[in-house]
């Protein structure tokens, strides 16, 4: 009986939680060792030119190609790495609840982020500090969960 050499994983993402935790705790999960790369905010600028589309997270599988999005990476892991975090009998069910979160991600987002790029939301940056700022954000947050929120 030959055992499969575990992959050798490289995950590299900010040093926060977001998008790469549901990675990082599939990977603890599925008892599969990997290389947490956690990258300063600082160190961003001149990194991302250098990832594909710009953009964090990134996986290398045993030194291969870059690979992009979380929930790629996560249905990889559980696919993967384990045979209990993405079962085939419970695969619509898996899917379903992906799905559920991203579109609530989406939806959620602006009233999240605008606190803290407002500019990409026509306001001014420093919006979120302002009186009107404040009110505006508390608004979007409130209208979200009692109209968006399942």
């Amino acid at each position: 009986f030959a055992m499969t050499p575990l992959p050798k994983i490289k995950l590299t993402y900010f040093d926060i939680e977001g998008v790469a935790e549901a990675v990082r705790l599939a990977l603890v999960l599925s008892n599969t060792p990997f290389e947490d790369d956690r990258v300063g905010f600082g160190d961003w600028g001149e990194m991302k030119p250098k990832t594909p589309y710009g953009c964090l997270p990134i996986m290398s599988v045993d030194d291969g190609p870059l690979r992009t999005q979380s929930m790629a990476m996560l249905r990889w892991v559980g696919s993967s790495c384990s045979e209990t975090l993405y079962p085939r009998d419970k695969i619509f069910d898996i899917e379903e609840a992906i799905g559920l979160m991203e579109d609530l991600n989406k939806s959620w987002y602006p009233a999240f982020a605008i606190g803290m790029r407002p500019q990409n939301y026509g306001r001014p940056e420093g919006f979120g500090q302002t009186e009107e700022g404040k009110k505006i954000i508390k608004e979007m947050r409130e209208t979200w969960f009692q109209n968006e929120l399942p």
